[in-house]
């Protein structure tokens, strides 16, 4: 795993909600971290870490825009290796690095127009004795069944060691989290409103579906053996049709 080249802030106290981002643009990235100040209702439990490329150059600019933010934050830098097809593995090497009890991935193409996303998330902790599940975040303008920005618990990645093992982390971790019957929301997690442009697609996105929902029975004893360790019940759902991506 890589190292972060700047930290700053106090992770031992009262972090709880780790915002993990994968910038490739600083002009996005700090779009987005302004909506993300302009909407966080306790900066002090919130932590950024934030993922950029050593070939930008950029890397003081976005040192000074997080410290003017006033957040908590880690910041790694590394080659860019291949791209949109690695974003799995940075948000991976973010989620190994987060102090939160919620992991909360945003890409440079969602920006978080309104709604108290503090509150929504917190909320939902303990719902489960083992905290093993993810959280659907609704975009306005896509199909309410999907969730390209799922938030996991910190009980979940501790399972996986990690966010997603595969390309495609947001399928992935809808797809699963649909499979255990773990995918939860209230009131005021559908009440939070983001704007997501297109980002890039993958033009093999199907066969990688199909790859992620053939391999997704593998990892289906790790949270068997988690959730019912952390005093939880363990009753997946045994319809295939939930594993079906929504055109």
């Amino acid at each position: 795993m890589h190292e972060p080249i700047e930290i700053e802030g106090d992770f031992n106290k009262g972090v709880r909600i780790s915002v993990l981002l994968v910038s490739k643009n600083f002009t996005q990235f700090n779009t987005v971290l302004r909506s993300i100040s302009d909407t966080c209702s306790c900066k002090d439990v919130v932590e950024i870490l934030v993922k950029i490329d050593s070939e930008s150059g950029e890397t003081r600019k976005y040192i000074r825009a997080l410290r003017r933010s006033r957040f908590n934050f880690k910041i790694l830098c590394y080659p860019s290796f291949q791209g949109y097809r690695d974003t799995f593995l940075f948000l991976n090497d973010l989620a190994r690095l987060s102090y939160g009890e919620l992991l909360m991935p945003l890409d440079t193409h969602a920006v978080i127009l309104s709604g108290d996303w503090v509150s929504a998330l917190l909320e939902t902790r303990d719902m489960f004795k083992d905290n093993v599940y993810a959280i659907h975040m609704r975009v306005n303008h896509m199909h309410l069944d999907q969730s390209p920005c799922p938030v996991i618990t910190k009980e979940w990645r501790d399972v996986l060691g990690c966010y997603s093992p595969f390309h495609g982390a947001d399928g992935w971790v809808t797809l699963l989290a649909k499979r255990l019957n773990r995918f939860v929301s209230n009131d005021i997690t559908q009440s939070i409103k983001f704007c997501h442009s297109p980002g890039l697609h993958d033009p093999n996105e199907t066969s990688s579906t199909q790859v992620i929902i053939d391999k997704i029975e593998e990892y289906l004893p790790k949270f068997k053996k988690a959730i019912l360790d952390g005093g939880g019940i363990y009753c997946p759902d045994e319809s295939r049709k939930n594993l079906r991506r929504r055109k």
